[in-house]
């Protein structure tokens, strides 16, 4: 199991994306079914998505799995100011799923025919038993006016019941002091090998950069603003990172990170990875969270 470090209390493994936007912009979310115009103001028809007391719930997570209930999830959805929504596929345990929903009314299990009869153009577009089906999950926690959206996997345990507010995440932020259009987060957070020592990317950094030093090997300056204003929080997991194919095939793991004091912001016009295993997003970077259904 996967162990995403976590900024609160004892530790920190997240770097923050540097998307920043102005709070009067246009955004479109898939086949049209939602429309965003800054502020956290959604408009669509939302009938048959909403819930009771969804104002409630401060942060919305969105998985999906065809496995039993994980630790993870029990994690979260223990946390009742968090709703949680879950994708089913036709492999996965109804039973079992729709056991949990009952027993927790923070979590909302949407099956496959539960999918087929909700009112988003979408369901038509996104193949059966696709991954791509999570987009299902991201509608439906923003027709609930979600805050702010937990996308995560289920083999990823948090190492703290306190992530799940941005408001509670330690102050001490830096900001990487780079030139470079892209970076590499990793070798930052202190990466231990059994046995060895070797770089490390996430997956979808540049390969012509991996040993470009001045894309990892930057200072840190005090970051002036507050973590707020960032729209992506990114974790990073101990144990089996986000890599890519010819990182498995070339180098080792495990990898633990041995840094894990503070949040990292990557600067404006600079690039870094993310992606949908451990990642805390804000509304001005939901329209991030669309996946791609044609792969």
């Amino acid at each position: 199991m996967r162990h995403p470090l976590l900024v609160v209390i004892c530790s920190v493994g997240f770097f923050l994306i540097g998307l920043w936007l102005q709070p009067n912009f246009t955004t479109y979310f898939p086949s049209s079914d939602l429309y965003s115009a800054g502020k956290e103001e959604y408009r669509f028809d939302a009938t048959g998505l909403k819930v009771e007391n969804a104002d409630d719930y401060e942060v919305w997570g969105v998985v999906t799995n065809i496995n039993g209930v994980s630790q993870a999830v029990k994690d979260f959805a223990r946390n009742n100011r968090s709703a949680l929504v879950v994708i089913g596929h036709h492999k996965t345990n109804h039973v079992i799923w729709e056991g949990f929903a009952r027993d927790n009314v923070n979590v909302f299990y949407l099956s496959p025919k539960t999918q087929e009869s909700l009112p988003l153009v979408s369901v038509s577009k996104i193949p059966r038993n696709h991954f791509g089906r999570k987009n299902l999950g991201y509608l439906f926690a923003l027709a609930n006016h979600a805050r702010m959206i937990y996308d995560f996997d289920n083999e990823n345990c948090l190492n703290s019941n306190a992530a799940s507010r941005m408001d509670l995440f330690t102050s001490h932020t830096v900001q990487v002091n780079t030139s470079h259009h892209v970076f590499n987060p990793y070798p930052h957070f202190g990466p231990m090998f059994v046995g060895t020592d070797s770089l490390i990317w996430p997956r979808g950094f540049p390969l012509q950069f991996i040993r470009d030093n001045s894309t990892h090997n930057s200072t840190m300056i005090s970051y002036p603003k507050s973590h707020r204003s960032v729209a992506v929080v990114q974790a990073i997991a101990n144990h089996y990172p986000d890599v890519d194919a010819i990182y498995k095939m070339t180098r080792p793991l495990p990898v633990y990170f041995k840094n894990e004091d503070h949040l990292v912001v990557v600067p404006p016009k600079t690039f870094a990875p993310w992606n949908a295993l451990s990642v805390f997003v804000i509304p001005p970077a939901f329209f991030g969270l669309l996946l791609p259904t044609t792969v």
